[in-house]
């Protein structure tokens, strides 16, 4: 992944998720329509890209 992805990067890139920065300056991701609610959480914006892709993967936001 990019070191210099911004949201909007990753709002083209997984289309199915809302992407904000939380105050604490932690990025979150929720997928839209779910039940129950998937949200994921990361540092920066490509360990979020990352989490967002074992999600897709494996189901959840951590690798086997």
């Amino acid at each position: 992944m990019d070191a210099d992805l911004d949201s909007t990067d990753l709002k083209n890139l997984y289309p199915g998720w809302h992407i904000w920065r939380g105050v604490s300056d932690l990025m979150y991701a929720r997928l839209l329509r779910s039940s129950p609610p998937v949200v994921v959480t990361a540092p920066d914006m490509v360990r979020l890209a990352a989490r967002i892709e074992d999600y897709r993967k494996y189901g959840r936001a951590g690798r086997p």
